[in-house]
């Protein structure tokens, strides 16, 4: 089989030089890091001084590109006048005729010795073949097979998944390869399956589809399951009476969005396992699944057939959350060099260096990446205009979601990713189902039904990342859908803050944190008032109904924090807060007003507030934040309520073990009466008492608590007052606790930044200004 060797970067096709030739030629070559050779891209060395060597120069060109290739040579020459190689040999993709190699051997004289010591695309094609395990280590090869490609167009595996043989080029080519790709050969070649497991986005259908490609290359015939398991089964018998050989690949054999009751069929479970150990027991089959990790986990749970052989299923894990420098460098290269771009602009981007601006933002993500170097072809740009579009759209990515948004995605996805926005950015699946639902409710719902799928898993991966998580203080998992990054909210809002279009969406809302975010995003907007009395009626209609967020969290036997699903939502008091801010732009005196007032002059309520304050932080905070307001509100009930608050409040105080309480819950309250009102000396008296228990508890604590440094800028808040002038000995005390804490942080912190950084220095072998270089020389 010949490759024309197009699919690989010039680092690729340098590596796999590497390899041909440290066969053919019998030594161990050396590669250097991506940068200025000097000439040199591998060596055998036989000095010390790096002269009188063996020096290889890899030279990546299209087959038919011979004007090309001699002119770089031509320019290696004052090179070689310096490095003086005893040896020097050119690997090359360009095809050469014998006239071809003279003209060479003439022009490198006397460096190069022999017309044996040019490789054109035949004499790599050669070592290829009687080295097919060079061959399979660099699976870029197989994708740029004539014979594959052909192969790949008859079977017509990729009509279902409505795929075209130009986008499988195209992304190939510009993959930095993963030790993923290698390692689920492993697994195909030892026990004939491989599950693929990632996020969404992350390759799990592509790497099916080159691993895929790579054994139809080796004469299997393509099975591409869709419909459930008894397809393959039934393609399987037919090829055991025909002793031809197979490849199945099931992609998302257990769901799309989430895993349900029915997606597998009666004893599907027990048949997929049955498959695994027929494709164990056959040399002629290989079974390739794909899913995503928490749709597994929950397939485990309720099959149990598939918990008790789980670890059966060899599981090939794809990840794209982490990138180093040199990654994220190799990835923006690829997908540069293989672009269309003209070489004006590309010689523009390499001397700007705009790249570096790219390979440190914060929204690096692989497909922004592949978005711009694709848009930034168009002819509506002149050169000058590229270089400013490309810098701009990586300063502030949101604009990059203007034409997929509009043009590639459907109308219910767009629903979603409004309705995902008034849930503060993430959601339960149920819950965006359910308002996008209501955005939609004149659709049949068996079609909407399809239609949400269809479109969540759309965007799943680019504009949304869904995934389970642990629930919080409660038993079982949680569908959650976020945001996939910052980028894409931001556009989102941009979208949806509309005071004509919230007119219409907020009727739909269903729980109370969409409220509070669209008050919170748009209150301060002219036209805000016209949107005050669906405000009310949300606020009131919703107020019992709470959402959730996902929080990080270290279980007592954990060293690592984990997400978890906090479904608490909304604290009662803070709901009754937006309530109050709502109301005070309101002059209306209905039965909504009536309620909130009832509430907020009720003992009951204060009561039930306070308690909750005195031993959590977040809620004391919430109802000195409320007492606050309620002084400068101009509501005609707020000092009244304030009132019952203040009395509420040190009812309490004189009753409530001090011990339990915390520094940082106690001053929000007791500024929040302060304000208005000189405490009295009992007040006062009952207030220091409880601040000094709680200090001593504070400082007594076992555990590494960072938010001591919190207590102290809570403290000092009142230390300006004489009366108040006994907490500086307790915020000393607290200071030398916070020093103490720190010390053995930055103790951790240092030992753990030891193995990082020798992490690090394997990855940095890499000169990105060198490598981005090359680009001018396609």
């Amino acid at each position: 089989m010949a490759y024309d060797f197009m699919t690989l970067s010039p680092e690729d096709f340098e590596a796999l030089s590497a390899d041909l030739l440290s066969m053919a030629l019998k030594v161990p070559l050396q590669r250097y890091k991506a940068g200025a050779d000097r000439g040199i891209d591998l060596r055998f060395a036989l000095t010390n001084r790096g002269t009188g060597d063996l020096v290889v120069q890899c030279k990546r060109y299209s087959p038919k590109a011979l004007a090309q290739l001699l002119r770089s040579l031509r320019a290696e020459v004052p090179k070689l006048e310096n490095i003086k190689p005893a040896r020097y040999v050119v690997s090359t993709s360009v095809e050469l005729s014998p006239d071809n190699k003279q003209q060479i051997l003439e022009l490198l004289r006397p460096w190069l010795l022999s017309t044996n010591d040019i490789f054109g695309a035949s004499e790599l094609n050669g070592i290829l073949r009687t080295n097919p395990a060079i061959e399979r280590a660099h699976f870029k090869l197989w994708i740029s097979s004539t014979t594959v490609m052909e192969q790949v167009i008859h079977a017509q595996i990729f009509a279902q998944t409505d795929s075209h043989i130009d986008e499988i080029l195209r992304k190939a080519s510009r993959m930095v390869i993963h030790a993923g790709v290698n390692r689920a050969l492993d697994f195909l070649n030892d026990r004939h399956h491989v599950m693929i497991v990632g996020n969404p986005g992350v390759g799990k259908t592509t790497l099916a589809r080159l691993l895929l490609i790579r054994y139809l290359q080796e004469g299997y015939e393509p099975v591409w399951v869709t419909s459930g398991i008894e397809e393959a089964w039934s393609v399987i018998r037919a090829m055991k009476q025909g002793s031809r050989r197979g490849i199945i690949v099931y992609d998302d054999f257990l769901g799309r969005a989430k895993f349900g009751d029915n997606r597998l069929s009666k004893n599907e479970d027990v048949s997929i396992l049955r498959l695994v150990d027929e494709v164990a027991h056959s040399a002629h089959l290989r079974l390739i699944f794909t899913t995503r990790e928490y749709i597994l986990e929950d397939a485990k749970q309720q099959h149990g057939v598939l918990d008790e052989r789980a670890r059966e299923l060899l599981k090939c894990t794809l990840s794209l959350d982490d990138y180093t420098r040199p990654q994220r460098a190799r990835i923006l290269f690829n997908h540069l060099y293989f672009s269309d771009l003209p070489s004006t602009r590309m010689e523009k981007l390499v001397l700007s260096k705009a790249y570096n601006q790219v390979l440190y933002s914060s929204h690096f993500n692989p497909r922004i990446v592949e978005t711009v170097c694709l848009h930034a072809n168009s002819k509506s740009l002149d050169d000058e205009a590229f270089l400013k579009y490309f810098k701009d759209e990586f300063k502030n990515p949101i604009a990059l979601w203007r034409h997929p948004f509009e043009r590639e995605i459907s109308d219910v996805a767009r629903s979603i990713l409004r309705a995902l926005w008034s849930f503060n950015g993430q959601a339960e699946y149920d819950s965006v189902r359910e308002l996008s639902r209501q955005m939609h409710a004149t659709m049949p719902l068996l079609e909407f039904e399809q239609a949400f799928i269809d479109a969540l898993r759309q965007i799943d991966g680019s504009f949304v990342l869904t995934r389970r998580v642990r629930a919080w203080l409660r038993q079982g998992m949680v569908e959650t859908i976020a945001f996939q990054n910052p980028s894409v909210e931001e556009f989102v809002q941009q979208r949806v803050c509309d005071v004509v279009y919230l007119a219409t969406l907020i009727p739909c809302f269903t729980h109370i944190e969409q409220v509070r975010r669209v008050f919170d995003t748009v209150s301060n907007v002219e036209k805000f008032q016209c949107l005050l009395p669906e405000l009310r009626a949300a606020a009131h209609r919703c107020e019992a109904r709470k959402s959730g967020r996902i929080i990080s969290v270290i279980d007592w036997n954990e060293t690592h924090s984990s997400p978890r699903w906090d479904a608490s939502g909304m604290r009662d008091v803070d709901i009754v807060h937006l309530q109050a801010r709502i109301e005070e732009m309101s002059t209306h005196g209905d039965a909504i007003r009536l309620a909130l007032e009832e509430k907020l002059v009720s003992e009951a309520f204060w009561a039930t507030a306070c308690l909750q304050s005195f031993d959590n932080d977040d809620q004391s905070s919430s109802v000195g934040r409320l007492a606050e307001w309620l002084v400068c509100s101009k509501l005609d009930f707020g000092e009244a309520a304030f009132q019952v608050y203040r009395e509420t409040l040190f009812a309490l105080m004189e009753t409530r073990e001090p011990s339990e309480m915390r520094p940082r819950g106690l001053v929000p309250l007791i500024t929040a009466a302060d304000n208005v009102v000189t405490l009295s000396t009992t007040e006062t008296a009952v207030f220091l008492q409880a601040m000094k228990h709680s200090v001593r508890h504070v400082i007594n604590e076992d555990e590494d608590d960072r938010s001591l440094d919190e207590e102290i800028f809570a403290l000092q808040r009142l230390v300006g007052e004489e009366r108040f002038a006994d907490l500086a000995t307790s915020i000393s005390n607290i200071a030398a606790r916070v020093e103490t804490l720190e010390e053995l942080r930055r103790e951790r912190e240092h030992d753990e930044d030891g193995d990082i950084a020798h992490s690090d220095v394997r990855e940095e072998a890499l000169d990105v200004d060198a490598l981005f270089a090359t680009l001018v020389d396609r």
